[in-house]
């Protein structure tokens, strides 16, 4: 019997912050940190070959943006760089398509701005759900924007989240949950928020969904702030924030607690702290003394898997993934967060590790997401044409990228499996749309299903 294919499309695969990033426009005196790298490296090789074509294009006594230093904020804005545009980036968003309906994870700090560049080129009409991944402004920043949606479907729009986020949710919006604290005019979003555990299993829009625990950092103060800050509902109260006609069912009331100040809403780990399998660098990594802040990944339709942000996968984590996913009939499909090209952080994943939860799930193709800068498109491409081992010509930064990928602690820990696994890998960018179905993987052109561009 056929299966449904899914399509899905990114409204956004940046960070937090979004590329490009204004101080790098700007030329403050001060460049991040690697972007300082990066002039340190310049300094030291450009004596010999300071050709702009050997450097991204970089050329310090030329007009901007050429004298950008950050070559992915330069690229962004450059019209001479070929797909240029593809080094902008919002907050990390997906739109999950069936039936006419649309599924959107996560309405972060740039989906306004995102929904309507990308929205009326994709032909979408509607928001029917939403599902939101962690208590992150990135992911969550966005629901106000939700307003006219919800006015011109003449419905609430259901919000899907875990008790934890729905407190932080409260903090920052609490006209959102309880009308009651509403101001000003009172228009206000109608939004039905639908608690779920960290590890349900549910159906929304036909679209089969595993949420999927993984750690995201950690919290920095002893109790999670969510947990001491302004007033805010313990749960959804009917009439406040369920909607128009003020229902809400049983099961999506309170699902769980705070157990041991580590684990919300009895999930997969139920409260306990576990022993490890998959530790991005261990050396550079403290495992244990502290409460980690947990962020829903996703598997839908039991074929593609969804981890926007990251930073440690447990073993009972790894053992509900691979459940999810055992009995996939899409060929299987990975969207993994990648922040550097090589750094460690406290709560992302670098390329080199992303690689590495590649090669345990093992799809026929994966998408990096959630990439900073200075690092462009293309390097990523690159990257990701590395693992397939493709020899290329190239120039003096990427060349010195690609070394150090290699010569990373996975890499050196996990490189032959990698190479031997060998799937296709490339940067996911804002506007690209994909069809998955039996016969295999297909990205949609610009125009027919993609949209992207200079000019948007």
């Amino acid at each position: 019997m056929p299966v449904e294919p899914l399509t899905f499309r990114f409204l956004g695969t940046g960070t937090s912050a979004a590329l490009p990033v204004g101080p790098c426009l700007a030329g403050v005196s001060k460049p991040s940190r690697d972007v300082g790298e990066f002039l340190k490296f310049y300094e030291q090789h450009s004596s010999s070959d300071a050709s702009p074509s050997r450097w991204l294009g970089y050329d310090p006594k030329g007009e901007w943006p050429a004298n950008v230093p950050c070559a992915s904020c330069r690229a962004a804005v450059d019209r001479s760089v070929p797909d240029g545009w593809k080094n902008r980036r919002g907050n990390p968003s997906l739109v999950i398509s069936r039936g006419g309906k649309n599924l959107l994870v996560d309405v972060g700090k740039t989906f306004r701005e995102q929904s309507v560049r990308y929205f009326p080129r994709w032909g979408i009409k509607s928001i029917d759900a939403v599902l939101i991944t962690h208590g992150h402004a990135d992911a969550y920043n966005g629901l106000d924007d939700l307003r006219e949606w919800c006015n011109r479907q003449g419905a609430a729009i259901p919000i899907f989240l875990t008790q934890t986020t729905f407190e932080t949710v409260s903090a920052s919006f609490p006209y959102l949950v309880d009308k009651t604290k509403a101001s000003g005019g009172g228009d206000l979003p109608s939004l039905d928020f639908r608690i779920i555990k960290d590890d349900e299993e549910l159906d929304v829009l036909g679209i089969h969904v595993q949420a999927l625990p993984v750690e995201h950092g950690k919290y920095f103060t002893p109790t999670p702030a969510a947990e001491v800050g302004p007033s805010k509902p313990a749960t959804p109260a009917p009439g406040k924030c369920c909607g128009d006609d003020g229902k809400a069912t049983e099961e999506h009331k309170a699902s769980g607690e705070q157990k041991d100040g580590a684990v919300a809403n009895g999930g997969a780990n139920g409260g306990k702290k576990e022993e490890v399998t998959y530790v991005p660098h261990p050396e550079q990594r403290v495992t244990t003394g502290y409460t980690p802040f947990l962020c829903l990944g996703f598997v839908f339709d039991r074929s593609l898997v969804y981890l926007s942000d990251f930073s440690l996968i447990t073993d009972s984590q790894w053992a509900l993934l691979d459940r999810a996913t055992a009995h996939h009939q899409l060929p299987l499909t990975l969207i993994v967060d990648a922040l550097w090209p090589v750094r460690p952080h406290t709560s992302h994943v670098s390329f080199p590790e992303a690689m590495s939860v590649a090669e345990r799930i093992k799809p026929v193709h994966t998408w990096v997401l959630g990439m900073t800068h200075p690092t462009t498109h293309e390097q990523w491409a690159r990257m990701g044409r590395s693992v397939k081992g493709v020899e290329e010509e190239d120039d003096i930064t990427t060349k010195e990228l690609l070394r150090k990928v290699w010569d990373s602690y996975e890499m050196r820990t996990n490189g032959d499996k990698i190479r031997h696994w060998g799937g296709d890998v490339e940067p996911a960018w804002d506007g690209l749309g994909v069809t998955v179905d039996q016969e295999g993987v297909h990205e949609m052109p610009l125009g027919q299903g993609s949209a992207g561009g200079w000019d948007i």
